[in-house]
């Protein structure tokens, strides 16, 4: 059941998370803007997200709990920075500003020092903090929900599991969003390749709520990783209502790219491309359509220059943001696709920017790092210097996964060094590219891709 029967004071003050305000529309909307955080859901009910926020200042403006997760979902979810965005940063001094001069409670107080940090770039040291909060406090899903999303952008997937399982049985039906549990604790386990396990959990969140576009989309993941993709298109196909729902909206593009997924799993290459077409809109399109379109031309398809181009437009204003490298990987891969050298250039001396003028935080270590390496290799991949692009990445591939998102997202990663050592000249790396298929079919035994790929390296052991 969705949760619409949202807490005054005096709820929240009964379930052990009180909150610093006198204002019950103040707590009231809070709760609202949580569930539709927690619930990836726009409610219309209360306006939808922003207008709930809004609703939820203005009866409280000194409110410091919802300074905390408006500006914790202007970081995360928004991908703003305080570095670039004047309003952002006002608001985050502002929100410290409070907390030092109002009685809050010591829960409240780490919260406002998770933003902070979060703000400042320090993510993974933000994660301990709401791991202390749920120690004393596990019933508090706004910090088991930013955690989990702060896991997630750091490619920790067993930290994204655990902090789930150490909180579970303090849980029940009674205490409201219960049932989004289920969801968040099956992706977890698919991201550490329990996959059995995730789908019991996942079914069981879409039996709790079966709108639970989170829960559907981890089925999605599970059925990619197993191969079951005519399974996965049937179950996104025959669920449509439930999640694209136009409360529901926020996460279906995403949903969408998983079905085109499976379609270039199975080599249904124009269904991939008229969903992409059809479904992924321009909010999502800087990351969604390139990693779709970068498997499709993992897989030898023409995607076509006008498609690539369009996704480079969109991407062209964020590219000196630098949120993560996560996000700068899927720009420049769009730039390179669409032949943007201007653009690639920018991006390019914006990042060295950004790491001589910032030099702290967690994106800036993986800049340093693998980030560089990335970067680089795709640049040669998209010169034609298949062999440099080899050289690169290779010594770094398993710390791609430091730059964060899920095991299928990442996957374009895989596919792309795998292409370029096929198409390299040098003759160890036709070899390596020979190795890689092996452990992927050892990895995902009843993946047709893989199955195409391993009669590409093959040939050119026969030739």
């Amino acid at each position: 059941m969705i949760h619409t029967n949202y807490r005054g004071c005096k709820e929240w003050c009964d379930g052990g998370l009180p909150m610093s305000t006198t204002s019950d529309e103040a707590t009231k909307m809070f709760d609202a803007t949580l569930s539709q955080y927690v619930g990836f859901r726009d409610e219309t009910s209360v306006g939808g997200m922003a207008k709930t926020m809004e609703r939820m200042l203005s009866a409280d403006p000194e409110f410091v709990m919802g300074r905390v997760i408006v500006n914790g979902l202007t970081v995360v979810g928004m991908g703003k920075s305080p570095r670039w965005d004047k309003q952002l940063r006002q608001s985050i001094d502002e929100m410290v500003r409070l907390a030092e001069t109002r009685k809050i409670t010591k829960r409240e107080t780490k919260h406002v020092e998770a933003i902070k940090l979060l703000s400042d770039g320090y993510m993974y040291e933000a994660t301990q903090v709401w791991e202390d909060i749920l120690v004393d406090h596990p019933t508090d899903i706004l910090a088991l929900k930013q955690g989990q999303d702060a896991y997630y952008r750091l490619g920790k997937p067993v930290q994204m599991r655990d902090s789930i399982a150490r909180v579970l049985p303090h849980w029940d039906a009674s205490i409201p969003l219960y049932a989004y549990l289920p969801g968040f604790y099956a992706f977890g386990l698919c991201e550490t390749d329990h996959w059995n396990e995730a789908e019991k959990s996942a079914n069981k969140g879409i039996e709790l709520i079966p709108t639970s576009s989170w829960a559907t989309h981890v089925l999605a993941h599970v059925y990619e990783m197993q191969g079951r993709t005519q399974e996965g298109i049937s179950h996104l196909s025959t669920t449509l209502d439930n999640w694209t729902d136009h409360s529901s909206a926020p996460l279906a593009n995403h949903i969408f790219w998983h079905w085109a997924v499976f379609h270039i799993e199975r080599g249904e290459y124009t269904a991939a491309l008229d969903l992409f077409d059809s479904q992924v809109s321009e909010c999502t399109v800087r990351q969604i359509s390139v990693r779709d379109m970068a498997w499709l031309n993992s897989a030898g398809v023409t995607v076509g220059q006008e498609r690539w181009e369009d996704v480079a437009e969109v991407c062209r204003p964020r590219l000196d943001e630098h949120t993560s490298v996560f996000n700068d990987c899927h720009l420049l891969m769009a730039c390179l696709s669409a032949k943007k050298s201007s653009d690639v250039d920018h991006l390019i001396g914006s990042i060295k920017t950004y790491v001589m003028e910032v030099g702290t935080g967690t994106q800036h270590k993986l800049f340093e790092t693998v980030g560089k390496a990335m970067t680089r290799s795709l640049v040669a991949y998209g010169e034609g210097r298949y062999s440099d692009a080899v050289r690169i990445l290779n010594p770094h591939r398993y710390s791609i996964i430091d730059i964060g998102g899920s095991n299928a997202q990442r996957d374009v990663f895989k596919l792309f060094l795998i292409n370029a050592a096929i198409r390299s000249n040098t003759p160890e790396h036709r070899r390596l590219a020979r190795s890689l298929v092996i452990e992927r079919k050892a990895y995902k035994p009843d993946s047709p891709m893989t199955d195409r790929l391993m009669e590409r390296v093959m040939a050119l052991h026969d030739n």
